[in-house]
């Protein structure tokens, strides 16, 4: 019983393993059709096609292009968390997210041509804009807490709704930043967050200090 056991959770797990490895391979070749022919271009049958995999193979993994869309942003969060080892509290909470957000503007940069085609598509359309809105604050929230600002409660919510509005005015800087270094975005987060600064003095962004904590702790 042990022994079937064993070998029903090593299949699991290699089948896991063989369905992260397929939307690695869907996001990639999603990419470069997207950046050599446009988002239009990209379609289930069209991926199963290029990558000589059953189609049925590809709806069970990836079932709808919106699957894909969330697949694609869910790349770019792994490749900034992945890049998140510590928080250095010795740095402003600003300075902090800056760092975190330009991680996210690198691992898009990565793959220029392939995001930019796909988020001017996005941005033509305001319902995929609208359904793409709880994933863009869940990606707000990550980068927070990995800038070392909570984002529980409600409080949380309103910070992560208040750097999604930076962050999507910045976004669309950088999908004109023709620049090698993304100068251009780098100096619009950096004019992004001082008007972020000065409009809340960023109270929301700071954590409770240790003192408070404290007594509330005694009460």
């Amino acid at each position: 019983m042990a022994s079937r056991k064993t070998t029903t959770q090593k299949q699991v797990a290699r089948k896991a393993q063989a369905d992260v490895h397929l939307e690695d391979r869907l996001c990639a070749a999603a990419l470069t059709i997207a950046a050599d022919e446009g988002w239009a271009a990209v379609s289930l049958d069209r991926l199963a096609t290029d990558l000589k995999i059953p189609l049925g193979r590809v709806i069970a993994v990836c079932p709808t292009r919106t699957s894909l869309l969330s697949f694609l942003f869910k790349r770019v969060d792994n490749v900034v968390l992945n890049q998140v080892s510590s928080i250095d509290r010795s740095e402003s909470v600003r300075d902090r997210i800056f760092d975190v957000l330009m991680m996210r503007f690198d691992a898009l940069q990565a793959n220029r041509a392939g995001y930019v085609s796909l988020i001017n598509h996005l941005m033509r359309r305001p319902v995929a804009l609208l359904f793409r809105t709880p994933s863009t604050l869940h990606t707000m929230a990550l980068i927070l807490i990995a800038a070392g600002v909570s984002a529980d409660g409600m409080i949380g919510v309103a910070r992560a709704h208040t750097l999604a509005v930076a962050y999507v005015s910045v976004l669309g800087v950088w999908l004109k930043d023709d620049s090698s270094d993304m100068s251009q975005t780098m100096s619009a987060l950096d004019k992004a967050l001082g008007r972020l600064e000065k409009l809340v003095k960023m109270a929301p962004f700071k954590p409770p200090s240790r003192q408070k904590k404290t007594e509330q702790n005694s009460d």
